[in-house]
């Protein structure tokens, strides 16, 4: 049930660009909540998409940030980013820690980098980001891609056994069309500081149709 007070948290334009920002971001970045316990037991914090109010347009994604006690009551704060890393939006947050190790999933496809990244010959759609801590800092700059384009909006969950796997859904299929059906279970494992898919299990779930592919 919703509450009435609906939307329990708004962008704060100290720090985040609002309704109307320059082109082709003109629409609002607040969305996507990713929510998680406070290590230390104070409470509740949300990892939301969000824009900075600075920089160059292309350039401007970072972590939205909001702390809370109760779930209901939520305060925002500074983004724990920093604008300039080289994407025009993070999507869909996921904090996850793999053999001891913090990692933040986030998704950006390559029409939304920025030119400095487009030249830089990465190539991605999920990413992944080293942590100090579940709250970061995030190495955003240095986040490595998970997948290419072919496969969107990647979260980590764990498997029968225990170990975590990633679940994306099909993006555009070589005849240029969303397909929007949910991939195999891809086993992830670091690669010295990387983390990486492993090969060879991206098959197609034919028979899963989108709505059984959402997240929510």
């Amino acid at each position: 049930m919703k509450d009435d007070r609906n939307p329990l948290v708004r962008t704060d334009p100290r720090w985040y660009e609002t309704l109307g920002g320059p082109a082709p971001w003109t629409d609002e970045h607040w969305r996507d909540p990713f929510v998680m316990a406070d290590p230390d037991g104070k409470g509740w914090h949300l990892l939301v998409t969000a824009r900075a109010n600075t920089g160059p347009a292309e350039d401007r994604g970072v972590i939205g940030h909001a702390r809370s006690a109760d779930l209901l009551n939520r305060d925002v704060q500074p983004p724990p980013s920093h604008p300039g890393a080289g994407f025009g939006q993070l999507e869909v947050f996921q904090v996850a820690n793999l053999d001891g190790r913090h990692v933040l999933i986030f998704n950006c496809l390559p029409g939304e980098y920025s030119a400095t990244r487009r030249a830089s010959g990465d190539r991605g759609a999920i990413w992944a980001a080293i942590g100090e801590s579940p709250l970061g800092p995030f190495d955003i700059q240095g986040a490595t891609p998970l997948t290419d384009g072919s496969l969107y909006v990647g979260k980590l969950v764990r498997d029968p056994s225990g170990a975590l796997v990633l679940l994306a859904f099909h993006n555009i299929g070589p005849d240029g069309q969303f397909r929007g059906v949910l991939s195999e279970p891809m086993p992830v494992r670091w690669n010295g500081d990387t983390l990486v898919v492993a090969t060879g299990t991206s098959t197609p779930v034919g028979s899963r149709t989108p709505a059984a592919a959402g997240f929510g």
